[in-house]
């Protein structure tokens, strides 16, 4: 699956050509109409190597038209093999063996339905200072509980890691598209059998690649408030279709998901709550003058300005590890780095992003400059 992945997408495809394997596989590439040179790229892989890869181009962007079900939809009907291993356009494999690893254990345990390992998590932009991160459970090959699944999800394997029978998309259940991303495909693994564990770092995942499906949905607003309603809805329809078999741990999934729902319904969607903590801050500091940068350049970012700007509040700079170099609102957008000279006097820095990243960024810039003043999601409450 791959949409503009120009600078990415070779990486990706030599990654697949390179797995020796005692079985024959095709490499099916699904390009969602991309406005680079990614086709081309894909094309000229089809040229040079016709017996492995199947490609599938869209005239049209499919994830435009409101279609997120590309595996399900176009990938898995192509597909001949009794096995599907993911990834996608701007990530890539990195164990020649990976493919036959996971092939000989599911044979070897025909009652598995996904088979995962280690993947290292890196940053592709070379200007931001990279902290690699593991998603490694654990030291050892072990079954995956289903709690864990149901609750981690995401948290502990990656999709490049993903290996597992095509079997289990045949008469897929409604509840299967009630929500995008990897969440329903993770549920319907353990409807069909376990999850296993292999150790060993095998995939890398580059995050925070711009026009990613996971960026696309962290920087618009209305986008990630579905995505959290929708998970909900697959939380509650899975539930009833297993008889609640699973109804404690997913209680408390549900409780988690509807938290944050609730959170970027409230808080991170409202520009004009971000401005008042802000201002609040502002007026308990000894500072005459506060200058405030915002760090992230999507939708709360901007409302935040707006919302500053009618308080009379000016914004100096916006930051981004990605976009800098840009202007938004008029605004210069800098890279983090320009923090370390600081030759605008900014003395409070506002993160904007959401998840869990906004922990690795207040240590970023306050390496980069100590001195700053920075306010997070999490430091609304006190203002």
């Amino acid at each position: 699956m791959t949409y503009n992945h120009e600078n990415f997408i070779s990486d990706a495809i030599e990654s697949f050509l390179m797995q020796k394997t005692d079985f024959d596989f095709e490499i099916i590439i699904h390009d969602d109409a991309s406005t680079d040179k990614t086709k081309e790229i894909v094309e000229y892989y089809e040229r040079k190597y016709p017996n492995f890869i199947k490609p599938i181009y869209q005239n049209e962007n499919q994830y435009s038209k409101g279609i997120r079900r590309v595996t399900a939809q176009f990938l898995i009907p192509k597909a001949k093999g009794k096995y599907i291993a993911l990834c996608e356009g701007d990530d890539y494999w990195t164990d020649p063996y990976k493919l036959q690893k996971q092939f000989d254990y599911m044979e070897a345990n025909p009652t598995c339905s996904l088979c995962t390992h280690a993947t290292k998590v890196i940053t592709f932009n070379k200007m931001m200072n990279e902290e690699e991160d593991i998603r490694k459970p654990s030291d050892n090959n072990i079954v995956r509980s289903n709690d864990e699944i149901i609750m981690q999800g995401a948290e502990i394997n990656h999709t490049s890691s993903f290996f597992f029978q095509k079997r289990i998309f045949n008469d897929l259940p409604n509840w299967y598209f009630y929500s995008t991303g990897d969440d329903a495909l993770r549920l319907l693994c353990i409807s069909h059998g376990y999850v296993s564990y292999l150790d060993g770092i095998m995939s890398v995942y580059r995050k925070g690649v711009v026009g990613s499906w996971s960026n696309r949905v962290r920087n618009h607003k209305r986008n990630r408030i579905k995505l959290y309603e929708n998970k909900l809805k697959l939380l509650e329809e899975f539930n009833k279709s297993t008889l609640k078999l699973h109804d404690g741990i997913i209680t408390k999934k549900k409780q988690k998901v509807l938290y944050t729902l609730e959170f970027y319904k409230k808080v991170a969607n409202d520009g004009g709550i971000w401005a008042r903590a802000i201002i609040n801050y502002m007026h308990k500091q000894k500072e005459k003058s506060i200058k405030v940068a915002i760090f992230g350049v999507a939708d709360t970012a901007k409302e935040i300005k707006k919302h500053l700007n009618d308080h009379n509040v000016g914004v100096s700079l916006f930051l981004d590890n990605y976009h800098y170099g840009q202007t938004v609102e008029n605004v210069h957008i800098v890279h983090p780095e320009s923090l370390v000279e600081n030759k605008n006097g900014i003395n409070l820095v506002v993160i904007t992003v959401w998840g869990k990243q906004y922990v690795e960024i207040k240590k970023q810039l306050l390496d980069y400059n100590p001195a700053l003043n920075v306010l997070t999601m999490n430091d609304i409450s006190e203002y």
